[in-house]
């Protein structure tokens, strides 16, 4: 059985569950979806590193796409800045730099993006009182109003594209995060649980 990546790391049963749930999502009936079993023969060579970053990519272009289109339509929001806006309200004292770390983007082009959401009147800065090089972001109420009315329509565009059964969703969501987590220790050896240094 070929592994995806070293021990550890995902297997081939976890590619398929990450190839199935392409398939499905991308598929978009939720009928066939339902009707559709996870495959079980694990043991057969489906872990194709270019047939598993081609629908990676593309499902992730396709997503962002339709959920961009949608905030810019109906609450005038680019997706970037709502997602910018949810670490915000999610994190008490937030900083450009947590935004940053939670996006995987610079903290230069995420402070570029805060600027333009400030402008807006979407959010403020104030001086952080335990370092004062940096400065702690907030929503205003007018970007409460907005990120409110945006989180319904991000919410329910995803619950539209998303459409697969909620134990396959699970999975999926399960192997998505340890090959982050396998990507971030190749980037970042020397961090703690990376077994070097």
């Amino acid at each position: 059985m070929r592994r995806l990546v070293s021990d550890g790391g995902v297997e081939t049963a976890d590619v398929l569950v990450i190839e199935t749930a392409f398939h499905e999502m991308r598929r978009g009936s939720r009928d066939y979806i339902l009707r559709k079993p996870l495959p079980t023969n694990v043991g057969c060579d489906v872990s194709d590193h270019r047939q598993v970053f081609h629908d990676l990519v593309r499902f992730e272009t396709e997503l962002w796409g339709a959920v961009d289109e949608r905030l810019r339509s109906e609450v005038e929001l680019p997706l970037s800045w709502f997602e910018s806006m949810l670490i915000v309200d999610q994190l008490e004292g937030c900083r450009v730099y947590d935004i940053a770390e939670a996006l995987s983007i610079t903290v230069g082009g995420t402070s570029k993006l805060v600027d333009r959401i400030e402008a807006a009147g979407l959010c403020e800065r104030r001086p952080n009182p335990d370092d004062r090089r940096s400065s702690l972001i907030s929503l205003t109420a007018a970007g409460r109003d907005r990120f409110t009315d945006a989180a319904v329509v991000f919410d329910d565009e995803l619950s539209r594209r998303l459409v697969v059964s909620d134990s396959t969703l699970d999975r999926f969501h399960a192997v998505l995060r340890r090959l982050r987590t396998t990507s971030r220790l190749l980037d970042h050896p020397d961090e703690p649980g990376s077994g070097h240094g």
